[in-house]
């Protein structure tokens, strides 16, 4: 990976950029030949190099208003250099740890790295944090979708695009995300990510440029709505409101789907079919024994059919399943020849599961996606992946076990889970 550059544009806080992002960049111990602080003229160039006064910083004097200001920025790094963006008042940046407690971010080298090395495993070429501080709408979740990258803390790998230039200064951010939504249909978002500034009160900055941003903002909203109809909503104007924003509001519309997606679903089974009928009775007649060599990662029966592996042994080895529960295993192959074989061509082991409620967990062994569904009289019970809910009752999904962890949201009846995936045939 290429070196990873910050860019930091600011206007009118020469004080504030030291007492803030530059210090909290230096707790992390980001060196200062990687920082490039982006200024509009020579007046305010002087101004900030004499008050950060260590020549190890690159100041360089860009232009006014924030959008001319983003186009220099892109312009000034050459293609494929990968960015990180942070405004010049951030305080600090904090997280949900795996307990759902916030904490600070322990390593920020570490989260960047991880950052762009997604954005290249998922030809995504811009990722973000969540925009909010408020415990109710963060989640432990990393996700691929259409939604709202803030502008006070996000990352992209550099392109020359002219689509994808900045025509508004207030809301920019919001037309950063739609431009690059519609020329990548790939935005990754750390939900769990989340950095303490004081949007709107910071003296200096865009507030400098308008000391009143209402009317700004009505006149951006309207551009955008016009520009992209299909794609945002706007919110009520609330310029005699005694609410934190007086601004112009608008949201980014959901359920615009990834195709670098966490998971892949797939066509709905019909829960009448033959073969589906025949394998719901045989395993309700079928008195299916406890494997207790799972009970550390669940509660309920689970099996493997198919081929598995031994520890501290080669190869791949047939499962004893096959032969000790024929009937079922012949009804599996029946199953996937008919529903799964045209999504998931190849696998090497089918784990089946009764009333298994699963505790979050991650499939470390496991290569590629995993086809699952849900069988059976049974409601909730749903597959929790990344932290959101998917109800897999007869609708299966394809998904990456061994990225994203997940586990089973209890449930009421009788839940049967089946797991189509692929081990790695270990030669040594």
């Amino acid at each position: 990976m290429k070196t990873i550059k910050i860019a930091i544009p600011s206007y009118k806080r020469h004080q504030i950029i030291k007492s803030h992002t530059l210090q909290l960049l230096q707790h992390y111990n980001i060196p200062k030949k990687h920082i490039y602080i982006f200024v509009s003229d020579e007046d305010e160039y002087k101004l900030y190099n004499e008050s950060i006064n260590d020549n190890e910083y690159n100041i360089i004097i860009g232009v006014l208003r924030l959008d001319k200001q983003r186009n220099f920025i892109t312009n000034y790094f050459k293609p494929n250099v990968p960015i990180l963006n942070m405004d010049d008042d951030l305080k600090k940046i904090s997280m949900l740890d795996e307990s759902n407690n916030i904490i600070l971010l322990p390593d920020l080298k570490q989260f960047i790295n991880k950052a762009f090395k997604m954005c290249y495993e998922h030809n995504s070429f811009i990722w973000g944090i969540h925009q909010t501080q408020n415990n109710k709408f963060l989640r432990n979740s990393i996700t691929f979708d259409l939604s709202f990258i803030v502008g006070f803390f996000w990352g992209c790998i550099n392109r020359h695009c002219p689509e994808l230039n900045i025509t508004i200064d207030i809301k920019e951010d919001y037309e950063r995300t739609l431009k690059y939504w519609i020329k990548d249909n790939t935005i990754i978002k750390f939900n769990y990510i989340f950095a303490d500034t004081a949007i709107y009160k910071t003296i200096g900055g865009i507030q400098f440029q308008y000391p009143d941003r209402s009317l700004e903002s009505i006149k951006n909203t309207n551009l955008l709505l016009e520009q992209y109809p299909e794609y945002i909503l706007k919110r009520e104007t609330h310029l005699n409101s005694s609410k934190k924003s007086k601004y112009c509001e608008i949201k980014i519309k959901k359920g615009f789907i990834s195709n670098n997606n966490y998971y892949i679903p797939l066509p709905e089974l019909n829960k009448d079919d033959e073969i589906i009928q025949q394998l719901l009775t045989c395993l309700n007649n079928t008195k299916l024994d406890i494997n207790y060599k799972r009970l550390n990662s669940g509660v309920g029966i689970t099996h493997t059919f198919g081929k598995y592996q031994i520890r501290r042994k080669c190869g791949l080895h047939e499962s004893k399943n096959n032969s000790k529960y024929p009937e079922i295993y012949n009804l599996l192959l029946q199953f996937y020849n008919k529903y799964v074989k045209l999504h998931y061509p190849e696998y090497t082991s089918i784990q089946l599961n009764k009333n298994y409620i699963t505790k979050p967990h991650i499939d470390k062994n496991n290569r590629g996606n995993s086809y699952i569904v849900g069988l059976g009289d049974y409601s909730e019970g749903s597959l929790i992946l990344n932290s959101y809910k998917h109800n897999i009752r007869y609708k299966p999904i394809l998904f990456n076990g061994s990225m994203w962890i997940h586990s089973t949201e209890n449930f009421n009846g009788n839940r049967y889970s089946i797991v189509f995936f692929n081990l790695p045939n270990r030669e040594t």
